[in-house]
Order: C-alpha cells, then sequence, then structure tokens
C-alpha cells in the first residue's frame, strides 16, 4: 500500500510514465531534473493540484518558504489560487518576522 507522500506523488504525475522512486529523488535533490520537471515545477504542479496542507506534507516547510515567491506564483494558470498563495505568501512573511 502507498504511503501518504507516494499517493500525493501518484496525484501530481498521473500523466506522466514516472515513478515515484524518481520522483522521490527529485525531491531530495538526489537528481537535480526528471525530465523537464524540475523540483520548482513540481511544487507549482503541487500548487496547482493539491490542498495547502498536502503541499506542505510533500515538500516540508523550509522548501514551501524557499519556493512561495512571486515568479513561482505568477506560473500558476488559475487566478484566483493566485490571489490565495500570494495572500499565503504575504501572511507567512508577516509571522516569520514577528516571531523570529
Amino acid at each position: 500500500m502507498p504511503t501518504t507522500k507516494e499517493h500525493l506523488l501518484q496525484k501530481l504525475i498521473w500523466d506522466y510514465s514516472y515513478s515515484t522512486d524518481e520522483l522521490n529523488k527529485l525531491l531530495t535533490g538526489e537528481i537535480k531534473q526528471l525530465g523537464h520537471l524540475t523540483k520548482r515545477t513540481l511544487f507549482v504542479r503541487a500548487m496547482e493540484s493539491l490542498s495547502w496542507f498536502s503541499v506542505l506534507e510533500l515538500f516540508g516547510a523550509k522548501e514551501v518558504l524557499r519556493f512561495l515567491n512571486e515568479d513561482t506564483i505568477k506560473e500558476i494558470r488559475s487566478s484566483s489560487l493566485k490571489k490565495r498563495y500570494e495572500f499565503t505568501k504575504t501572511r507567512l512573511q508577516q509571522i516569520i518576522s514577528t516571531t523570529g
């Protein structure tokens, strides 16, 4: 039975023939690119396809903070999702600046 992480990866790549093992290597940095996919493009795909909590679970807080920026948000196709993630990015920056 697939783990939660494997299940999330399978949801992201339903239209590709990559294995979850290959995608795990991409997530961990063991490989930098898988076909045309990079960790960043996988992150954008996750933002478009998964819930916020699933994105956090898959990438972890540090990676989310690293990738959640204007350039990445611009790549999201849905304008409503762009607005949500723009709000999330702003809110996270506010929380980090008051706690850090």
